[in-house]
């Protein structure tokens, strides 16, 4: 029996090796298509309302304000951090350039602000600061359907792939994994168990649990080739079923919970760690804006470096052999996954 199981775990491991740093293909039924060439790269893009008349008048006189906050009653608010244009280099290696300013929740979407939208709290991790869990890609829809139709001005969306790991980078490079533990609520965190937002350290743009926490669904389509050359405002793959999650949860390792971190699951999967953070539009792009975010004095950037790519397929399994006490009675399995 032991040599049976030793045998297995020999297998696993080198099944988990090849999956971490040399991806293998995925079964035919459900592989993905290669990711953006450039700039002329068109993907399914997920609904989103266009801002209002009104927020581009006012946006065109005053330009867009560092910081807003948008009332969603009851005493619940939610803070953006706008967001300049800029460059970085995905994986330390090919630039990608985003050319249009755009806003950042400044923190992950907690369960008090899903309930003031949506009525309802579906978290396993119950707290009203705490991340809102368990919600799928398509539930995040229609929170944000329901919040454009809520919130005058509307434009508010989830952020492209290429835009969050900009906004994670926050200017910073190379390797700081050591520094984490400031930034992110990973593997070990008190009780396996998600955290109030805002507990950690911000990055070097002013935005929290950046790293941790909860994975965080984006809007584009999973592709496998992450951007192998020099793009412009990439967009992800042009078709699929499977969205893309960046940032790593508190039932990972640092390791698997750099910039670039990233998995997949279909719309309807629903895990005990899955979250996400709005992005909104801004009304008039054209306005002059400074194109790099400054640093804020006293702060140490996060800084995560080499490419992780998570297969949708096998990862979650051997994440459950490194992780047994993720299964907590709180919170439970957290790659448990429920369709709609």
């Amino acid at each position: 029996m032991r040599r049976r199981l030793g045998s297995v775990f020999v297998v696993l491991m080198l099944v988990f090796q090849g999956n971490l740093f040399v991806p293998a293909a995925a079964p035919a039924a459900t592989a993905a298509p290669a990711g953006p060439t450039g700039v002329t790269t068109r993907a399914a893009r997920s609904p989103q309302s266009s801002p209002s008349k009104g927020r581009i008048e006012e946006d065109r006189k005053t330009g867009p304000k560092p910081v807003i906050e948008v009332n969603l009653g009851g005493g619940v608010t939610m803070a953006f951090v706008l967001i300049r244009p800029g460059s970085f280099l995905a994986a330390g290696v090919h630039k990608v350039t985003i050319t249009k300013p755009f806003y950042l929740g400044k923190y992950e979407v907690t369960q008090e602000q899903w309930k003031a939208v949506m009525g309802t709290n579906p978290s396993c991790c119950k707290g009203p600061k705490h991340p809102v869990d368990t919600v799928s890609w398509d539930d995040c829809q229609e929170f944000l359907r329901k919040l454009n139709k809520k919130i005058a001005g509307g434009g508010f969306r989830l952020p492209k792939e290429a835009e969050w790991e900009y906004a994670c980078w926050a200017g910073s490079s190379g390797d700081n994994e050591e520094s984490l533990g400031a930034y992110a609520w990973t593997y070990g965190s008190p009780r396996n168990t998600t955290q109030p937002v805002g507990t950690k350290r911000p990055n070097a743009w002013g935005l929290y649990d950046m790293h941790g926490n909860v994975w965080e669904w984006c809007a584009d389509l999973w592709y496998r080739v992450y951007w192998p050359e020099e793009v412009i405002d990439p967009i992800g793959s042009t078709s699929g079923k499977y969205r893309d999650m960046r940032g790593g949860s508190r039932t990972r390792y640092s390791f698997e919970c750099k910039a670039t971190s990233r998995q997949a699951y279909p719309t309807t999967a629903r895990g005990y760690d899955f979250g996400f953070r709005c992005a909104r539009t801004v009304a008039v792009p054209s306005v002059p804006v400074p194109t790099t975010n400054p640093a804020k004095p006293g702060q140490v950037p996060s800084r995560h470096h080499a490419s992780i790519v998570l297969d949708p397929f096998v990862f979650p399994f051997l994440s459950l052999l490194k992780t047994p006490s993720a299964q907590t009675e709180r919170c439970p399995d957290p790659y448990r996954t429920t369709p709609h």
